[in-house]
């Protein structure tokens, strides 16, 4: 851990470097030094959530890595980052959740979303992003405006609600490399109660698919 914080502490300090990877999220000084670190195996995939982002994504192994923020005390969550988007990859906090399968998060426009750690995301300024459309076999749970439109309630009494969206979307910020999928998830129209005040941007479900619906590990 002391090599890996060094090293980024150098990298960090370089003339031209990219925004200093600890300042993310401002956490006080002991968490900055001890970010979280998990393994989770799910779906036949491996997903390693792990403290140096110099590991990169392993090919061989099909093993990709991202940074885990947060804590019990403070946040009552843990929550990565993800790049959604081309040809300039916009950034998202979302929370780790093995409860449930939605990966989602605002969208610039939402007049009902809270304030985040990063902006919402733009659709105007993704080159690849598209909705996605109701019917053509696409299983929409309900339609709004020619579009899927999803509704995502929690036991504490929050909720999200929005449009789906297809677009390349990659885990982990821009140290971490990982190669970019298509895959699907929400842009959220309203959030209510803690998904408004939270300071994560959204949620990464990671739970196996029910029902006909995949998640966004699947894809």
């Amino acid at each position: 851990r002391a090599s890996c914080a060094r090293a980024l502490d150098a990298m960090s300090a370089a003339p031209g470097s990219p925004r200093e990877p600890w300042a993310r999220p401002r956490l006080r000084h002991r968490q900055r030094h001890a970010p979280a670190e998990a393994s989770i195996r799910l779906l036949g995939c491996v997903l390693l959530v792990a403290l140096c982002p110099a590991a990169g994504f392993d090919a061989q192994r099909r093993i990709e890595t991202a940074r885990l923020y947060g804590d019990v005390g403070d946040y009552a969550y843990y929550f990565m980052d993800m790049m959604v988007g081309s040809p300039i990859p916009q950034r998202a906090s979302v929370i780790a959740d093995t409860g449930s399968t939605i990966c989602a998060f605002p969208c610039s426009g939402c007049e009902q979303c809270g304030k985040h750690l990063d902006a919402s995301f733009d659709f105007s300024k993704s080159a690849t992003a598209r909705w996605v459309p109701c019917g053509s076999g696409n299983r929409c749970a309900s339609c709004q405006q020619g579009r899927c439109a999803y509704v995502q309630s929690y036991t504490e009494g929050s909720s999200i609600s929005g449009s789906l969206l297809e677009d390349y979307v990659s885990l982990g910020d821009e140290f971490q490399s990982n190669p970019p999928v298509i895959a699907r998830f929400g842009c959220h129209s309203k959030e209510t109660k803690l998904f408004y005040t939270q300071r994560a941007n959204g949620i990464f479900g990671m739970a196996p698919s029910s029902n006909g619906k995949a998640s966004i590990l699947e894809d």
